[in-house]
């Protein structure tokens, strides 16, 4: 596995390939993100496979155009945005996106639910899967998300691990892991070790909750960087991910305070303070 640079989720703005991939190589990260400029046309991908490989990093993610698990877009309407945008990470190398399930629904029960997801779920990966695109969904595990509607939906381990079965979407897809998420959905170390045997990891988002919170009061939006307070075992949460043989990207995903704080810096000076973090997991994890 290797430490991305994903510029948006720490608040770096900066979209241009070179200099996201310069600002990488400075501060020894492994990979970056997919800029959307890059997917404005074919030559654009090229020129950015170009780029990254000059540079000796890899690909990290790129997304899709739109959130697919919404009601408010037609996905067969919409599936040509992400045939184009697929095709085009492709040529450019990138192999991997994902999308989050939203944990509540006002109107559709959970039975229903499911076989809604399972459909879209099944549609996305099709076209995905047309161009070699690994596809990782992502559970949001917070109390106020759940209830935030009438009815609950997934917001477990477990409960994704039903839809990707439900859905039998291929082998290309599979899971995006948020330790925060794991956090307060209650989904310790021991569970991520079982309920992993055999799964496909797309994507790890490293971060930290809120100290001195319970769990029924941690907010999406409000975490920590990796490693910050403690509170969320990142450490074991990385090693259950690296013993299922995952190779792919793991990036920060702190949310406020830090990303408005990281925004006010210069670019080198917040990827330089989130690398010593991920450095941090990674060493106390014991993992390369």
């Amino acid at each position: 596995m290797f430490i991305n640079l994903r510029p948006g989720a720490i608040g770096i703005h900066v979209s241009d390939v070179r200099e996201l991939s310069a600002l990488a190589v400075r501060h020894d990260y492994g990979g970056i993100d997919l800029t959307r400029p890059c997917l404005e046309s074919d030559t654009a991908a090229q020129d950015a496979r170009a780029v990254v490989e000059r540079a000796g990093l890899r690909w990290g993610l790129f997304g899709l155009p739109f959130d697919v698990f919404t009601d408010s877009v037609s996905l067969e309407k919409n599936l040509p945005m992400i045939e184009q945008s697929a095709r085009r990470a492709a040529i450019a190398g990138v192999k991997r996106t994902y999308s989050h399930i939203w944990s509540s629904h006002p109107e559709r029960d959970y039975s229903t639910n499911l076989a809604w997801h399972a459909q879209r779920l099944k549609r996305v990966a099709e076209v995905l899967g047309r161009h070699g695109i690994e596809y990782g969904l992502e559970f949001l595990g917070p109390p106020h998300l759940r209830k935030r509607h009438r009815h609950e939906f997934i917001h477990t381990l477990d409960g994704m691990l039903e839809l990707l079965d439900v859905a039998d979407a291929g082998g290309h897809v599979g899971l995006a892991l948020d330790f925060f998420h794991c956090f307060v959905a209650e989904v310790d170390v021991s569970d991520l070790r079982k309920g992993l045997v055999g799964r496909r990891v797309v994507v790890v988002h490293a971060n930290d909750a809120i100290a001195g919170r319970p769990i029924d009061q941690q907010l999406d939006h409000e975490r920590a960087l990796p490693m910050a307070t403690g509170v969320v075992d990142g450490p074991g949460m990385l090693r259950a991910v690296a013993a299922t043989g995952f190779d792919g990207p793991v990036f920060a995903e702190p949310f406020k305070p830090e990303v408005p704080r990281l925004g006010e810096l210069p670019p080198d000076d917040a990827a330089a303070q989130v690398m010593t973090c991920m450095k941090r997991l990674f060493a106390e994890a014991g993992v390369a």
